[in-house]
């Protein structure tokens, strides 16, 4: 086995297309694929492999590829599912865990056993988190803490890999928050899809008494808004760690924390890029972390992948609980 175990996450839009004539594979899935695979990644947690169902051509094809088992899950209301491929002499006895509600993207949940470490389960989820609703992420992160709950448990271990549609809380991050209320925001829809309201300063209020005050019709003041960063407070909260702010701290090395969406051309008008793709894991095995970084799939998807590398005697280690978990990062910032 190698000293080094590496896990990717990656949102390949729209699964790189349908089928080109003739039942071709599309030029640009390829390309991603075989990019993928020269990584030679033990773990790639997949979002949207919309044409790429259990049993398909082209999950046969990426299991090729890749030199991977491939596992996709049956779609909800959305319409890009998730799915995830595991190297079989890593992660050993992997069994999907069916998921659907409350998601309208059900996650991968694979239970498996990493190799040497027969004794210990480890869950791996891949989680596309819903695009237009900051409540239904709340309600679909709070099933997530289900699975963190049983790492209260000696042998049983957890990662999590996807896209959360949403940004990190902005205590260190390279990339300041969306200015919600700047102009160059046009694209209304996304800005309710990706905010919360929160109530207006004492000031603001001032300013609306004042207007009240003066000549003409009064208007009402928009509502505030700021990013909504709960699907990266809760597993926080609950204990998790963000792998790339994690090796940011301990390394020095900030370019792990780069944006990985909003930079395509459909984005424009929704505030720029922002870190939405991230691996969370939990407090022991972010001890094995040893590196992070991202992949620009420009021209490939509108999504970057997250590379993290873990120490293979360090996933052991963390694994058997014989390093002490890494403090909750609240705890950290106090």
């Amino acid at each position: 086995m190698s000293d080094i175990i590496r896990l990717i996450s990656c949102n390949l839009e729209r699964d790189g297309d349908k089928d080109e004539p003739g039942g071709k594979l599309p030029a640009v899935w390829l390309e991603a694929t075989e990019l993928l695979g020269s990584e030679r990644a033990h773990g790639i947690f997949r979002q949207e492999m919309t044409h790429s169902p259990a049993g398909s051509r082209r999950l046969a094809a990426a299991e090729e590829i890749l030199g991977m088992r491939g596992f996709v899950s049956p779609n909800n209301v959305g319409n890009h599912p998730t799915g995830m491929f595991l190297r079989e002499d890593t992660f050993q006895h992997a069994e999907r865990i069916p998921r659907n509600y409350p998601w309208r993207t059900p996650p991968t949940i694979v239970r498996t056993r990493f190799a040497g470490t027969p004794e210990v389960q480890l869950t791996l989820g891949s989680v596309h988190h819903a695009f237009n609703d900051p409540n239904l992420r709340k309600i679909e992160v709070g099933d997530t803490t289900a699975y963190v709950d049983k790492t209260k448990n000696d042998d049983q271990h957890l990662i999590l890999g996807g896209d959360h549609n949403e940004p990190p809380l902005p205590e260190g991050e390279r990339t300041p928050p969306i200015d919600w209320a700047s102009p160059e925001i046009t694209d209304t829809v996304h800005r309710v899809n990706r905010t919360v309201e929160i109530p207006h300063t004492l000031r603001t209020r001032t300013l609306h008494r004042l207007r009240g005050a003066l000549p003409g019709p009064r208007r009402p003041l928009a509502p505030r808004r700021v990013s909504c960063t709960y699907v990266d407070q809760a597993l926080l909260e609950c204990g998790m760690h963000d792998a790339a702010r994690y090796h940011a701290a301990q390394s020095g090395d900030r370019q792990c924390l780069g944006p990985t969406a909003g930079h395509a051309p459909a984005a424009k008008g929704q505030g720029g890029p922002q870190r939405i793709d991230r691996i969370y894991l939990d407090p022991w095995l972010t001890t094995a972390i040893i590196n992070v970084r991202v992949i620009n799939m420009s021209g490939l998807s509108d999504h970057h992948a997250v590379v993290v590398d873990l120490s293979a005697r360090g996933m052991a280690l963390a694994l058997r609980r014989q390093v002490a978990p890494h403090p909750r990062f609240f705890d950290l910032a106090c």
